[in-house]
């Protein structure tokens, strides 16, 4: 496919060895995702959900799955219908299969850059059946979501920046 000019070789993903192949825009679309300002809080448009399972999904097949507050059987899996919120590409959050049981993969002492508050946002993107369903989070890092310390913040979208004179 590489000598037919439908695939590019290289190495796109850091911390993978060995000849990696992606298609010939992908590589371009990825470039041209990445932000100029490491500084930049992150917005909604950064959040990408995918299934623990999603063969795109690194994490728990080719990387390790990053330390978060969880230990023993609530660590993130690669199980059906299990979630993982990635915000820049990172992992932020891990939802169980029934979306009750959130295990945050981000230190929000550290998130300078509001990864966490982005992710929460991006539960309600969750893919649903045919039938719609109430997304209900009962514990959060193995806590009772009402004891957790996630529940003072608010993970609602900023204010616009822009003000109007009046």
């Amino acid at each position: 496919m590489e000598d037919a000019g439908r695939v590019r070789r290289g190495h796109f993903v850091e911390g993978l060895s060995g000849a990696q192949f992606a298609q010939l825009g992908a590589v371009d679309r990825l470039r041209a995702s990445r932000t100029g300002d490491e500084r930049q809080p992150f917005g909604d448009g950064d959040a990408r959900v995918l299934a623990a399972i999603d063969p795109a999904n690194p994490y728990g097949a080719l990387l390790a799955w990053p330390e978060g507050l969880a230990s023993g059987d609530s660590r993130p899996r690669r199980v059906p219908g299990a979630w993982v919120i990635l915000v820049g590409g990172v992992p932020v959050l891990y939802a169980s299969s029934n979306a009750r049981h959130v295990l945050t993969l981000a230190d929000a002492a550290t998130d300078t850059r509001g990864a966490l508050p982005v992710a929460f946002r991006a539960l309600h993107r969750l893919p649903r059946g045919p039938r719609p369903r109430l997304v209900t989070v009962e514990t959060i890092d193995e806590v009772s979501a009402r004891e957790s310390p996630h529940r003072a913040q608010r993970w609602r979208r900023p204010a616009s920046s822009a003000t109007t004179a009046a």
